[in-house]
């Protein structure tokens, strides 16, 4: 989405349609398809984008599901685990991180914290504020938003936290890095959730 605000380039913008159809296609409340959600937290915010570009309702639909699906059913990684015939390792030690770590620990209006991976809990949040923006969510609003979000994120193999501090939920943040985590990845979700949020306060005042 990016590339093609950029350069205007048609090809991308096409293939970003074709990709969302293809995870429309296949994931949804729908009987035959798959009730469940994905693992990394941009797909989220990518669909909410894709649909401010194109207008495609569909787009829009399938993100706020995979937000309100998530935590659902906290086996669901592992039921796909055990049907994939792909048992290659992605991670080392990746089947034993608790399920917070994924934010699926329990469905996102339950969250009352943020927990796990620094970098996954903000793009959430992110897609979260959006959502709440695109379908004046006030339940998902709420749910985006806290007094004092810490987020902590895994380094050394899980042996260790690294805490990043949002004032209010709100606020940008004041971002502790260790020299050993590669937590400066989590400064593009937290300029996303700047932005959106910020669009959330003035659509909520009436800007």
């Amino acid at each position: 989405m990016a590339y093609h605000k950029a350069t205007g380039n048609q090809l991308v913008l096409d293939t970003a349609c074709r990709l969302a159809d293809c995870l429309d296609r296949h994931f949804g409340p729908e009987k035959d398809k798959i009730h469940g959600y994905d693992g990394h937290e941009e797909i989220e915010l990518a669909l909410f984008r894709l649909y401010e570009t194109v207008g495609n309702k569909r787009y829009l639909e399938l993100g706020k599901y995979f937000l309100y699906q998530r935590g659902k059913d906290p086996d669901f990684f592992r039921k796909q685990c055990q049907t994939d015939k792909d048992k290659s390792v992605l991670i080392e030690g990746m089947e034993g991180f608790k399920d917070s770590y994924y934010q699926n620990h329990k469905p996102v209006l339950e969250q009352e914290t943020a927990e796990g991976h620094a970098v996954r809990v903000m793009y959430m949040c992110t897609g979260m504020t959006m959502l709440a923006r695109l379908k004046n969510d006030e339940k998902m609003r709420q749910a985006a938003r806290g007094p004092l979000v810490y987020c902590a994120e895994s380094i050394d193999n899980g042996e260790g936290l690294e805490r990043i501090r949002l004032m209010d939920g709100m606020a940008i943040p004041q971002m502790i890095y260790n020299p050993k985590a590669k937590g400066a990845a989590a400064a593009v979700p937290f300029a996303f959730m700047s932005n959106f949020t910020r669009k959330l306060q003035l659509l909520t005042q009436g800007v």
